[in-house]
């Protein structure tokens, strides 16, 4: 009976420069080829549970795709270039029957190949207090920013949406509000506590014109994107949370999003609130919980191993 002799990645990858090498192919050549090797190689040792080449599987391959997209940042054609890279040595491995199948080939089988989406930056229900506590403390501004802000990250609404509220469209009585989405009819959304008393607060501030705009500048006017980028953008700056790329608005919607997914909504239910028409655009963010729940299994099975040795 043939015993099967598992190969280790690193070996595999030796294999295939070697083979590489004898080709005559340029040193230049060969050496982004290894440089490309080994980054997956590293990848796989930090974020996956596998040693050898054969348990390197489709899955393993699009997370790495994504990492490299949503981690370190490579543009979409670099990543196919990579992923490219990758799937020559897999060729090489198949022929020489190191392997049995190519898992690169299912990524690259569509000419249009599939559009990568970007890793949403979450902040923590920490960091988004934090956040709030930052806004400028303007005797004009202040309670604005903060309720326009609670608002986004409490309901899921879109910037653009925020900042066209009219104070018809707040009914604090019955603790909700309605959104203009192109319908024959407006959205009704409810009104998260912490939302309503922002509002609340506001509204008693200002006691506006019941016909005017909720987020207005210090002209009486409604505010716009300018105003709104400049006054976030303050905030953030201020409140020392550092992440890995900047800190725009959506992270208010992405807050809502994860928050709802962590607490067992589906993404149908979700879109009603975000607005979001192409369901694909919310899969990233359950990619994101599986993600999580997978790195708490693999620490609970690291930490009762050592408990074990």
């Amino acid at each position: 009976m043939k015993v099967k002799i598992e190969i280790k990645i690193e070996e595999a990858i030796q294999h295939f420069l070697n083979y590489f090498q004898c080709k005559d192919q340029k040193p230049s050549a060969i050496k982004a080829y290894a440089s490309d090797l080994h980054q997956m190689t590293a990848y796989i040792k930090e974020n996956e549970n596998c040693i050898y080449i054969s348990q390197v599987n489709v899955s393993i391959i699009s997370n790495y795709r994504k990492w490299l997209f949503n981690i370190k940042g490579f543009q979409e054609k670099t990543i196919y270039r990579k992923i490219d890279v990758i799937s020559s040595m897999f060729n090489f491995l198949v022929e020489h029957k190191c392997v049995g199948i190519n898992p690169v080939t299912k990524l690259l089988k569509n000419k249009k190949r599939q559009k990568l989406l970007p890793r949403p930056l979450i902040l923590s229900p920490e960091e988004m207090e934090k956040l709030l506590m930052s806004v400028k403390k303007d005797i004009n501004t202040y309670n604005r920013d903060v309720a326009m802000y609670t608002l986004m990250a409490y309901s899921g609404i879109k910037r653009g949406e925020a900042i066209a509220l009219d104070w018809p469209d707040v009914d604090l009585i019955n603790d909700t509000f309605s959104v203009d989405r192109g319908y024959e009819e407006k959205i009704k959304l409810p009104l998260h506590p912490k939302v309503k008393d922002a509002l609340e607060n506001l509204f008693k501030e200002h006691i506006p014109n019941p016909a005017s705009a909720v987020f207005q500048g210090i002209n009486g006017e409604r505010i716009g994107t300018t105003t709104f980028n400049t006054a976030f953008t303050y905030a953030v700056n201020h409140s020392g949370i550092k992440k890995e790329k900047p800190i725009t608005s959506h992270a208010l919607q992405s807050y809502f999003i994860y928050t709802l997914l962590k607490n067992g909504a589906n993404i149908i239910e979700i879109a009603h609130f975000t607005g979001h028409k192409d369901l694909n655009q919310l899969k990233v963010y359950t990619q994101l919980i599986v993600d999580e729940k997978k790195k708490n299994v693999l620490k609970t099975f690291d930490k009762n191993n050592n408990k074990i040795a």
